[in-house]
């Protein structure tokens, strides 16, 4: 939704992390592929493969960078993480590690993953809207 106004260095950064958040959990499930495939798509790096850094380079990388480009990639990041529908232990796990690393208190986590599940819903209610007879 807001990839858009990051560099291509941020998108590809955005996206070695989308991999990473993806299978945080030891499973890389279907919808957690297609959110990336998206994602990708909405980068304008359809073709995207994961670089070599690791999680760490990843993580000092998004720590360096400006404060607007490190919520974007969170905020972005919450998407990957919810994409199954669940919140398992290593997924909050992670992402609290990166909202501490880029300086997010837990109250604006909380206020992050909050507002993405209030999109989920609105989005899966406007396509039931759509689809109804």
């Amino acid at each position: 939704m807001f990839l858009g106004m990051l560099t291509e260095e941020n998108k590809k950064l955005f996206l070695d992390l989308a991999y990473f958040a993806a299978n945080t959990d030891g499973n890389f499930a279907q919808e957690e592929k297609e959110m990336i495939e998206s994602y990708a798509g909405e980068c304008e790096l359809p073709d995207f493969l994961p670089s070599k850094r690791t999680f760490e380079e990843c993580l000092e990388l998004l720590r360096l960078s400006p404060a607007n480009v490190r919520k974007t990639i969170f905020l972005e990041l919450i998407g990957i993480w919810a994409a199954d529908n669940k919140w398992e232990d290593s997924e909050i796990e992670m992402m609290e590690k990166i909202g501490k690393t880029i300086g997010l208190p837990n109250s604006r986590i909380n206020r992050f993953k909050g507002w993405n599940r209030e999109l989920r819903d609105l989005v899966a209610d406007g396509y039931k809207m759509i689809s109804e007879e």
